[in-house]
């Protein structure tokens, strides 16, 4: 599963981005949760990026790229995008 989801995610998918102009692919939400203090987050195709606010506002390119597990306190939202800027749905939680 590993090797199939990193082929898709890497090769396959952005392919697909620029085949003809751009073919519409599903791009999957953002897994995130607090544990220890700590927001994670994780992703389902790995070669796109995860871009979060910590203030509730919706994320967009320019917001910082998740890397690590980070503290904070409030409304965390999370999008992931693609090579070309699109993106899945945002998905949030409130980090106390």
């Amino acid at each position: 599963w590993n090797i199939f989801v990193n082929q898709l995610g890497k090769r396959e998918l952005p392919k697909l981005a620029a085949y003809h102009g751009g073919c519409n692919f599903w791009i999957p939400s953002a897994g995130i949760k607090e544990t220890g203090g700590f927001v994670q987050a994780n992703q389902q195709f790995p070669g796109m990026k995860i871009h979060y606010t910590v203030n509730g506002s919706e994320p967009n390119i320019s917001s910082p790229v998740y890397l690590q597990p980070f503290k904070t306190k409030g409304v965390v939202k999370m999008k992931i995008f693609d090579n070309k800027g699109r993106t899945g749905e945002t998905t949030g939680i409130t980090a106390n």
